[in-house]
């Protein structure tokens, strides 16, 4: 039984080389003016999914998605629409930070305004902190090392219904990551900012690219 004891304590201290690290969420918009007003009341909807509250903060003509799909009312159906699942998605974005290019407008998450110079459909961030990647698509295999709020590159087929992704991490090593672990640089993000008398609201609330 102590062997056996002493055999779990040592593998739980096994230490894995980091692979990679860098993207962790931040908020740079604080000192924007407005802002923090804005999130209070962002925050309050989503985290209460308050839709008269949500669709209040939304600009009239809201782009919805690259297919004509815009504006406050579409914005309201989407919401209780399961094919969209709006909710889940915007809820998403709250512990993902937010970042500004112009110091006046935003964009959530704060990696949206970062530069990843790969191409954007086969490029993912890994969300999260000493995220194992594994040899293998199986929780079995061995651990490679850990991953940090990094960007990897996708090479296998995009199918999150799989357990695992088939990545390549910055250093080139390939090796398997849990999809739960991984988030599109083109999935949903939001970009706000005040119109010309100062008010906030949610101009672009899309995925894809």
């Amino acid at each position: 039984m102590r062997l056996l004891a002493a055999a779990a304590l040592a593998a739980a201290l096994v230490s894995y080389p980091v692979l990679a690290e860098g993207y962790e969420p931040r908020n740079e918009c604080l000192n924007i003016p407005g802002y923090v007003d804005f999130e209070r009341k962002f925050v309050t909807a989503v985290v209460n999914r308050n839709e008269d509250m949500i669709v209040a903060l939304a600009a009239p003509e809201i782009l919805l998605d690259f297919g004509g799909g815009s504006g406050r009312e579409e914005f309201r159906r989407r919401l209780s629409d399961p094919y969209y699942n709006l909710w889940d998605e915007l809820a998403e974005l709250l512990p993902l930070g937010c970042g500004s290019r112009d110091g006046k407008g935003v964009s959530l998450p704060w990696y949206w305004t970062q530069d990843f110079g790969d191409d954007p459909f086969s490029t993912f961030l890994v969300i999260g902190s000493d995220v194992p990647m594994h040899t293998g698509p199986d929780a079995n295999s061995s651990v490679m090392g850990k991953l940090t709020w990094i960007d990897v590159a996708l090479v296998g087929e995009w199918n999150p219904e799989n357990e695992f992704a088939h990545i390549r991490g910055p250093s080139g090593q390939t090796g398997y990551v849990r999809w739960e672990h991984l988030r599109s640089q083109i999935d949903y993000r939001l970009l706000a900012g005040p119109d010309e008398d100062g008010a906030w609201s949610i101009g672009y609330f899309v995925a894809g690219n």
